[in-house]
């Protein structure tokens, strides 16, 4: 937090300290009320390092609006300009409820209501983490068995919307039935006004505490013109920094061209395969859009896709498994956006280049990549 933004935020008394140092600032400078400049900004500790911020219009984005339960998961999907961002928090001992408790409470005193909240195993476990689109590691780390996950939304009006019922501490406890109870208590909003939706997403790993936010507004709001003017959607009581040492992931001001030119080779960190499988998700996948952007643009361009893995399993096997990643990608370039086969290879080299220490859950996940080198110019 800047001093004017902090100076600000004491001369008006909107400043509540939550847990483990957190100064949720309910009104800075970049966010006061919806009549004005609504963008929304979350206040995180000065030892929180955004890893990936991502915006993208006209996208839509799916979303969980309940539990898992015998019929499924039910979804909910919001459209207009979507922005995704990560950070890592360096604490020891964090629980995932001291990280999402404050970010909650900020929400709420926006006038955001609970769509939906819920913990792990009650959420629905793997299936419920995977019915999102997160962030890849190792700029976001989700533990399968201790993750919360909060989504909320409020209206788009001329006007400050009344004063929202605060999501209940049993929500998080009493599954689909509570969660669709909420949404029918949210605000009627007409369409022509829209609404802004918010999910949340927080886990841990070792001394690391990991945050996701999806940011969801209409196309022209306040909020979707802040997130297209790279109004970054965090206050930190010091500077946001991609941690060092994590691979050539994408950087906040570089697009993959840039990022692959510059550095001649880049992470596809949106890409996401089944557990020990080679068949590549069904996308759509932006940085693959990218990429074939890149290379249809300038037929004397040619990458290889190199796959990686984790140390986990023999040699012999990882290389097999990283080729076929590797594999599938081209082909998914070759058949879905038409790139000439003779721009493409493909290649595996299973555990021989980590980017991280395979030690660590989250170091084996960090690992399991496909990587774009560039090759040459003809």
């Amino acid at each position: 937090m800047t001093p004017i933004t902090r100076n600000r935020a004491k001369k008006d008394g909107l400043t509540l300290r939550v847990l483990l140092g957190y100064t949720v600032t309910l009104c800075t400078l970049a966010l006061c009320t919806v009549q004005g400049a609504a963008a929304f900004e979350l206040s995180l500790p000065s030892n929180a390092q955004q890893t990936h911020h991502e915006t993208a219009a006209p996208a839509s984005y799916a979303y969980p609006t309940g539990n898992q339960s015998s019929s499924g998961i039910p979804m909910d999907r919001a459209e207009g300009r979507v922005s995704r961002t990560s950070w890592r928090v360096r604490s020891d001992g964090l629980e995932t409820l001291q990280l999402m408790a404050p970010l909650a409470a900020q929400l709420e005193a926006e006038g955001f209501t609970a769509l939906h909240r819920c913990a792990a195993e009650r959420c629905g476990g793997y299936d419920f983490r995977f019915a999102m689109d997160v962030i890849a590691a190792p700029d976001m780390f989700v533990d399968l068995f201790d993750y919360r996950y909060a989504a909320y939304r409020r209206p788009i009006r001329s006007q400050a919307p009344a004063s929202p019922q605060p999501a209940k501490p049993e929500q998080e406890q009493a599954g689909t039935a509570a969660a669709t109870a909420t949404a029918t208590q949210r605000p009627k909003v007409r369409p022509s006004e829209g609404e802004e939706t918010i999910l949340l997403l927080v886990s841990r790993a070792g001394a690391s505490g990991y945050v996701h936010m999806v940011q969801i507004a209409p196309i022209g709001s306040p909020a979707a013109q802040a997130a297209k003017a790279g109004v970054p959607p965090v206050a930190l009581d010091g500077p946001a920094a991609r941690p060092a040492g994590q691979g050539p992931a994408l950087q906040e001001t570089e697009t993959l061209p840039e990022a692959l030119r510059n550095a001649g080779h880049v992470v596809l960190d949106d890409l996401s395969f089944g557990t020990g499988s080679a068949t590549l998700g069904p996308g759509p996948f932006a940085s693959l859009a990218a990429l074939a952007d890149l290379l249809l643009g300038d037929a004397t361009l040619r990458v290889a896709l190199v796959g990686h893995t984790d140390s986990v399993g023999g040699l012999e096997t990882n290389i097999g498994l990283s080729k076929r990643r590797a594999a599938s990608v081209v082909e998914r370039l070759v058949a879905a956006y038409g790139v000439p086969r003779r721009q493409l290879d493909g290649e595996g080299v299973g555990y021989l280049s980590p980017r991280n220490a395979n030690l660590t859950a989250a170091g084996r996940e960090a690992n399991r990549r496909v990587e774009a080198v560039l090759l040459n110019a003809e």
